[in-house]
């Protein structure tokens, strides 16, 4: 026997990866997968994303059958990765963990709820893949939540604004992606909150 029978499979770098946390709503993942899956099938001009792309959602300690939900979908779509949290820490540090744990070059991050949809993936990443710079955000026209979410959207950002010096747009988008370096730099930050 030698030892290459014995080997297991080493999947390939990819290119890209997104991570999505997830809390209550993985009932939303398989649609939020398709759409993804259509936009990387159009980018990549293949229809099998595992050696370019990667999926990571993280189930923030979900107590309905959300991470069900996940492993269902990594079963059928290769690079898909599961990461189940043992309680639910928050949105920061989910997509933290999402972070350390992804493999790409270049490192996104957006809600499942398709507020900000992965079509608008590519115009970001032509704008990260220039390598003018190191993360980019998306912002957003207008925002399409509920009138009283867009009204506490905007007076939160208003005061951290006020607050922290901090001159960011109002209409700032979840949807980010990130070079290798800047998640690597990222990854290396200790602060716990």
């Amino acid at each position: 026997m030698s030892a290459t029978e014995d080997a297991v499979p080493v999947s390939p770098t990819p290119k890209y990866s997104f991570v999505v946390p997830i809390y209550k709503d993985g009932d939303l993942a398989a649609a939020f997968c398709e759409a993804f899956q259509e936009v990387f099938t159009q980018l990549l001009g293949e229809t099998s994303l595992e050696a370019g792309v990667e999926l990571i959602f993280v189930n923030d300690g979900s107590p309905d059958n959300s991470f069900a939900h996940l492993v269902k979908l990594a079963d059928t779509h290769p690079w898909v990765r599961v990461i189940g949290l043992s309680g639910n820490f928050g949105q920061q540090i989910a997509m933290t963990c999402g972070y350390a744990n992804a493999r790409g070059e270049y490192v996104g991050y957006l809600n499942v709820d398709q507020q900000d949809a992965p079509d608008q993936i590519p115009i970001l990443l032509r704008a990260i893949e220039s390598g003018e710079y190191d993360m980019v955000v998306g912002t957003r026209r207008r925002n399409r939540g509920r009138p009283l979410s867009r009204l506490t959207s905007v007076a939160f950002y208003w005061v951290f604004n006020l607050l922290t010096a901090h001159d960011g747009p109002v209409n700032e988008a979840s949807l980010r992606i990130m070079s290798r370096r800047f998640t690597d730099a990222y990854n290396r930050l200790s602060e716990q909150s």
